[in-house]
């Protein structure tokens, strides 16, 4: 592989990337926010 063909990897993987941590961020703020109650009540 070229260092070009690793480049244009890496640029096309930055959108996925971003979006993929956007995502899991999400999931765990929201599984934060649902598991607090049940917590509490237990």
């Amino acid at each position: 592989m070229n260092q070009t063909d690793i480049e244009t990897l890496r640029q096309m993987s930055d959108g996925p990337t971003i979006i993929v941590t956007l995502f899991i961020a999400i999931i765990a703020i929201l599984t934060a926010v649902i598991r607090d109650p049940f917590d509490n009540n237990n």
